[in-house]
């Protein structure tokens, strides 16, 4: 499955505590209000929005605040960074409710507001096409996406140089999307661009410091290299990834931990290390059972890697039990049809393997192929093709 969530959004998520986020948004807003500074007032305003509808998950009380701020804002005249901010957020607050399409609605929003601009800020229009690009990336406009993608990268790369360190954060994130894409031969040598932005910037000696923005580098490069089938290349990246999050105390390292157990696991089946595959598997699993129910995507990969496993291990029903979950899970949410493609034709392989229902395994294997066909991934309708011939008539 290719990654279904926004990988931009690790971009954004603070390694502090929400809850000290809250209280300090909260005081300076107090204090603004106290010296009549509403430019402080609106920013700060937007910052709590922000903390409220994003780590915290309160959307409800974010838009009490984002409305709160557009009042603030056209007092002061329309301040045009303000109104973009505020679009950027109301963004942000959309992606973390899964409302994608709002989500875009306001993204573009924001560029808009940005490109009018003369000179237009780089950084913040930088930030907002990637968000705009990793909303509609899980969405499958993978045309659109790429193209916000180039010009956030060029944004970045005109105004700081190639060597910049937000420069190497913008490739991930335009190589995550390609690799969503299954566009794996340009998604490789951008993802491992990023990588030795990162190094060359960062290195002391021969260490690198716990950054959670470098593990989601190493990530997106052994993500990428799993799905183009380059395992061993993979799963190098991958460890170290995982050893630097499980480095750091803070929650967002720990869930990508959790992410990249669940490729770890994909990575050992694929290269026939079955025990260890069972042990990241179980971790990933037992990780996401520990955070919230917006976690049904990577539950879902996680389960999908686990049928994977059950299969290869001769456990057919047990693989048909989690191919079955996988799909239960992806049911109403806002993910790629070619991700949902693949577990049917999981689903298929594993009912096939466990119950010689040709009927059934056919009916979902020619559902995925359509779905396929529809989306001219001609390479994994060719393999189902392949598949549906071995089934008896």
């Amino acid at each position: 499955m290719a990654n279904c969530r926004s990988r931009t959004l690790g971009r954004y998520e603070s390694a502090l505590r929400t809850d000290d986020a809250i209280g300090t948004y909260k005081h300076a807003i107090w204090l603004a209000e106290l010296n009549h500074l509403d430019h402080t007032r609106a920013r700060a305003q937007l910052g709590l929005a922000f903390a409220l509808g994003g780590t915290s998950g309160d959307g409800s009380a974010a838009h009490e605040w984002l409305h709160l701020s557009e009042a603030v804002i056209a007092r002061i005249g329309g301040d045009p960074l303000l109104t973009a901010r505020r679009h950027a957020v109301t963004g942000w607050v959309h992606v973390y409710a899964n409302e994608w399409a709002d989500a875009v609605t306001a993204f573009r929003a924001c560029a808009q507001t940005l490109r009018d601009l003369d000179p237009h800020p780089a950084m913040e229009l930088g930030e907002c096409l990637t968000g705009l690009a990793g909303t509609l990336s899980p969405m499958g406009h993978d045309a659109e996406a790429i193209e916000a993608d180039s010009e956030a990268v060029g944004e970045i790369e005109k105004a700081f140089g190639p060597h910049h360190p937000a420069l190497g954060i913008y490739l991930s994130n335009q190589a995550s999307n390609l690799s969503a894409a299954r566009r794996f031969d340009d998604a490789i040598p951008l993802a491992l661009r990023s990588l030795a932005i990162t190094r060359e910037v960062l290195r002391d000696g021969e260490a690198m410091p716990d950054d959670p923005d470098f593990g989601y580098q190493l990530e997106v490069v052994g993500e990428t290299l799993l799905h183009a089938g380059r395992h061993d290349e993979a799963m190098r990246f991958l460890s170290e990834a995982y050893a630097l999050f499980g480095r750091i105390p803070a929650a967002i390292a720990k869930a990508r931990m959790v992410e990249t157990a669940s490729d770890l696991g994909a990575c050992e089946t694929s290269r026939g290390n079955l025990p260890a595959a069972e042990r990241y598997l179980h971790e990933a699993l037992a990780g996401y059972d520990e955070r919230d129910p917006s976690t049904a995507v990577g539950r879902a990969r996680a389960q999908q890697n686990l049928s994977e496993l059950r299969l290869h291990e001769g456990r057919p029903r047990e693989a048909r039990a989690a191919a079955e979950r996988a799909l239960l899970l992806l049911h109403d949410q806002e993910v790629r049809a070619d991700d949902v493609a693949d577990v049917r034709f999981l689903l298929a392989r594993a009912v096939w393997a466990d119950a010689r229902d040709a009927e059934r395994a056919r009916a979902l294997a020619s559902e995925a192929r359509a779905a396929y066909q529809a989306l001219k991934v001609d390479s994994e309708a060719d393999r189902v093709t392949a598949w549906l011939a071995t089934l008896p008539r």
